[in-house]
């Protein structure tokens, strides 16, 4: 398997990680979850709704990453090192983010009402995290770059269903328990080790 190969492969599988991550944290699935069961909502009803939900909140956030990789392309004189560099920075920048965001959401109490409202949000505010995939896949061939896309809105998508639904069983208790901050620290951590990849990779 050649070097594009495994870093292709790699960034798929990255992106795979980031959104079942992002959406095992209990801020994205308990609205949703409390919804149904107060609703009476079918086991059916509450997947299709998940699925939207989560393939709504992915593809906003392909959306914002589109908009990245454009700005990028108008600004770069010089594509190749301003790729690589935009990588990098956007990857610690963004795990920063989630870092601090992290360490927020530990302060946070009384959690009930942003329960209650992120079941809309998270169907509109983006992910960052996918951002600096999109820029680094971009030159990999449109082909790839639109596979890494794909990958990550049904990640998104099936991994929203998959939690909600085992929320109203034994595993939803396990799951529930972990606290949103923590979900924030993981992924800050898989962007640096990321970035550490990438550039290692391409000196």
């Amino acid at each position: 398997m050649s070097g594009n190969s495994i870093t292709f492969t790699f960034i798929l599988a990255i992106s795979i990680i980031i959104a079942s991550v992002h959406m095992i944290a209990p801020d994205h699935w308990a609205p949703l979850a409390a919804l149904s069961v107060s609703r009476k909502y079918s086991r059916s009803r509450t997947s299709r709704i998940a699925f939207l939900l989560g393939a709504g909140h992915a593809g906003i956030s392909v959306a914002v990453g589109a908009l990245v990789v454009l700005l990028g392309l108008v600004l770069s004189s010089f594509y190749s090192n301003a790729l690589f560099i935009a990588t990098e920075t956007t990857l610690l920048l963004v795990a920063a983010y989630f870092l601090l965001n992290g360490y927020s959401e530990r302060k946070e109490t009384g959690k009930s009402e942003v329960y209650e409202n992120s079941v809309l949000l998270v169907s509109i505010f983006p992910d960052f995290a996918i951002i600096p995939f999109m820029v680094y896949a971009f030159a990999m061939g449109s082909l790839k770059f639109s596979l890494i896309i794909i990958v990550f809105i049904l990640s998104s998508a099936l991994s929203l269903m998959i939690v909600t639904i085992l929320s109203k069983r034994a595993l939803g208790r396990i799951i529930s328990g972990i606290k949103p901050n923590i979900m924030d620290y993981v992924i800050s951590l898989i962007l640096v080790l990321t970035a550490i990849f990438i550039y290692f990779t391409s000196i």
